[in-house]
């Protein structure tokens, strides 16, 4: 017998190998939910919200014993790792918030940052949320994003196009996921996106990006089995968010994540033709060939009291990819 539907915890609380449910769609099995048993199987990746199909048997009535589990297809990119030795290259720059030391306003980092965007001149620099954690002295926190957003449109927007990314931790934004783009006027050279957000480059290139931290959320609650000892987990955690399509497969959510459940089923789907996905995220920064999708945790532009990291990313016009995590 093969089933299907969405994994959760049975009693609601924290996932383990033994409280695995399975929970039908509302329109088919009016969101039954079954406990399912995975104890048998030597390999498993699953968390709550995950959709799946699993096969087994249903000897007693009360636990559905699963005997394989069947994944949604693999999504396969159309990106490669290349070497850098071509010289006409699409130059972007990545930095994600937030853009203040810990235990200041101080915005060093992100006027370091913008002094090397000066140099290097790329064409296209993200700037991902969140912009404003705290606000500058003497300013609200709307003034103290307008104030950050005017100046570096001031700085750099001569010699780059620039995106902003929102952020459910900045202060002065609509706090719900996903979330619209900045209240704030954009222009030719500047634009301002949503939370999640897919960005065309030449028109050719798609640029997928969430501020919000499903991967530090996934590492959490995912519970896994393998029958090898090597695992590279983070590119298991990539590959879900990928092969689910969605930036937030993720359910229930993370408390610190205020979920729109309905606006995500619109706004927060994955294209199957991204090329380059954006994860910022509190884990270790990484570059990862992921089936064909370059996936990049920049890190963050300020880390604690100093400064942190940012990404900067060649793409040739035959979709070849060179990234590297620089230090500010």
């Amino acid at each position: 017998v093969v089933i299907m539907g969405r994994v959760r915890s049975e009693d609601g609380a924290k996932l383990t190998p033994h409280s695995v449910a399975l929970e039908g769609d509302r329109g088919v099995s009016s969101g039954r939910v079954g406990v399912v048993g995975v104890e048998g199987l030597t390999e498993f990746s699953l968390f709550p919200g995950k959709l799946v199909a699993m096969r087994g048997v249903n000897i007693d009535g009360r636990k559905f014993h699963v005997s394989k589990i069947f994944n949604l297809p693999r999504r396969v990119g159309r990106m490669r790792v290349g070497d850098g030795s071509k010289e006409d290259h699409f130059t972007i720059m990545v930095a994600s918030g937030p853009f203040t030391t810990s235990d200041s306003d101080d915005h060093k980092p992100l006027l370091d940052f913008l002094d090397v965007v000066t140099k290097m001149q790329p064409s296209l620099t993200i700037f991902i949320g969140p912009l404003v954690e705290k606000a500058t002295s003497g300013k609200t926190y709307a003034d103290s994003a307008k104030f950050w957003t005017s100046h570096i449109i001031n700085t750099i927007s001569d010699i780059t196009e620039v995106v902003f990314v929102p952020s459910q931790r900045d202060l002065f934004h609509h706090p719900v996921y996903p979330q619209p783009p900045y209240n704030i006027p954009g222009s030719t050279k500047v634009h301002f996106v949503s939370n999640p957000a897919t960005i065309i480059v030449n028109d050719k290139i798609k640029i997928g990006v969430s501020s919000t931290d499903i991967l530090f959320h996934l590492v959490a609650t995912e519970i896994s089995r393998s029958a090898t000892k090597k695992s590279d987990r983070i590119g298991r955690l990539v590959s879900h968010i990928l092969n689910q399509g969605s930036f937030y497969p993720l359910y229930p959510p993370d408390k610190s994540v205020n979920l729109d459940l309905l606006s995500s089923e619109d706004h927060g789907r994955i294209p199957p033709d991204v090329d380059l996905v954006l994860l910022p995220s509190n884990l270790q920064h990484f570059i990862k060939d992921v089936a064909g999708h370059i996936c990049i945790n920049p890190g963050r532009i300020v880390k604690g009291k100093s400064g942190g990291t940012y990404a900067r990313i060649l793409v040739d016009e035959d979709r070849s990819c060179v990234a590297e995590i620089i230090k500010i």
